[in-house]
């Protein structure tokens, strides 16, 4: 049955869903738990303002620094909902169209090849057949890849030192390449990236001060940056779990890089996203009114956007350490921005619910049929770490305490 009434909108309510988050969220950090988290904040909000927040463990397993509600962290692919807002921004401006050739907005993208292999397997770069739209860069449907989902991309990387999460530069884009014709697969990849160029290219701005000006700033999101300053001491640093339990990763991304990457540039806290769930789950509008989207863009935007006879595929793992194999859920799609389930999911999520993550194991759910979203934050590799079974108990807790 549906929540009819705001979720959590009493003291008592938020009281009760308190008292049952908090043992498993302290407990998801507890060094006792083979598979802890180094450290973890959690925030839970309803369409009007956050109703859970809290956190536990460490920025540094290591050194035992305390994590805070007010913990940054690299958001990696959870950059991506913040960058498609602002593509869509544009589309509602009448500065770009979803369909049209994203050539036209970038003149550098007509140089973007297509890798296919001949009779023996040797690797052919040539023109593709079929021009990529910005709607197929927002979809992972234009053909790019990532190094730890492909064995061509790794295989780049591996020769080349790019396309590299951890040193991103104008470089980059150079080592990119269509892995099938646009419009005719699907495949999670640097789309982003490139249309990260084309708001660039067509607003005179970066895209970093673009974001700020037009979603961070309104959105009253002021802890969220491409830039983070060196001196910044409350920072969740990249763990990794190996043979001999968790430690801090050799890499970490980097706090300034050469380079704004809307697929994974971001950083931010928990208190900031919840604002940015809110936008979605208020089709569009920030808590203070503001529109940052039209709500007919809104109504486009958060259904699947796949093109016909297309779907989203498991991904494999090719780089062990930084990502393991990912299964979707029975129906997901992709929209413009998320994953959507297309069922209900085990934790008691809607179908039509918008979700997505970073690499790091961070979670993000917007349900908007129960009008309820969060965001679960730590800094793990590889992606599907055992620790996410905390944000799965988490989340499923957030639902049974609605009853």
């Amino acid at each position: 049955m549906l929540q009819t009434n705001m979720p959590y909108k009493t003291t008592s309510s938020r009281q009760q869903l308190k008292r049952e988050l908090d043992p498993i969220l302290h407990n998801g950090t507890c060094l006792d738990n083979e598979n802890l988290a180094p450290g973890i904040v959690f925030g839970v909000t309803n369409d009007k303002e956050t109703v859970y927040l809290n956190h536990s463990g460490y920025l540094n397993i290591e050194t035992k620094d305390p994590v805070t509600n007010d913990s940054k962290f690299a958001m990696l692919s959870a950059t991506k909902p913040i960058s498609s807002l602002a593509m869509l921004q544009l589309v509602d401006r009448n500065l770009v169209d979803l369909d049209t050739p994203v050539e036209k907005y970038l003149p550098k993208f007509a140089s973007v090849t297509i890798l296919t292999k001949d009779a023996n397997g040797n690797k052919v770069f040539s023109k593709p057949k079929n021009k990529a739209t910005l709607r197929q860069l927002l979809t992972h449907t234009a053909g790019f890849a990532y190094s730890f989902t492909n064995e061509d991309y790794l295989q780049t990387l591996v020769s080349t030192g790019q396309p590299n999460l951890f040193d991103s530069n104008s470089s980059t884009f150079d080592a990119t390449y269509l892995t099938f014709e646009p419009g005719t697969d699907w495949s999670y990849g640097m789309g982003l990236d490139w249309a990260g160029l084309v708001l660039e290219e067509v607003t005179g701005l970066s895209l970093g001060e673009y974001i700020r000006v037009n979603i961070l700033e309104p959105a009253k999101m002021n802890n969220t940056t491409f830039k983070l300053s060196k001196t910044e001491k409350d920072l969740m640093l990249i763990h990794v779990r190996g043979e001999t339990g968790m430690n801090v990763f050799d890499l970490q991304y980097p706090r300034e890089s050469q380079i704004d990457m809307a697929g994974h540039g971001l950083f931010g806290t928990v208190d900031d996203y919840l604002k940015f769930i809110r936008i979605w789950l208020n089709k569009g509008k920030t808590d203070d009114g503001v529109q940052l989207l039209s709500e007919k863009l809104w109504e486009v935007a958060v259904q699947s956007n796949l093109p016909k006879g297309t779907e989203m595929k498991n991904l494999d793992a090719y780089q062990a350490n930084l990502c393991g194999p990912v299964s979707f859920p029975p129906d997901s799609s992709w929209t413009l921005g998320f994953c959507r389930n297309g069922t209900d999911f085990h934790t008691g999520r809607k179908s039509g619910s918008l979700w997505w993550c970073g690499v790091a194991n961070c979670y993000l759910w917007v349900d908007l049929k129960t009008k309820i979203g969060g965001f679960y934050a730590t800094q793990v590799f590889p992606y599907g770490d055992p620790s996410r079974e905390t944000y799965y108990g988490l989340e499923e807790a957030v639902y049974n305490n609605l009853n």
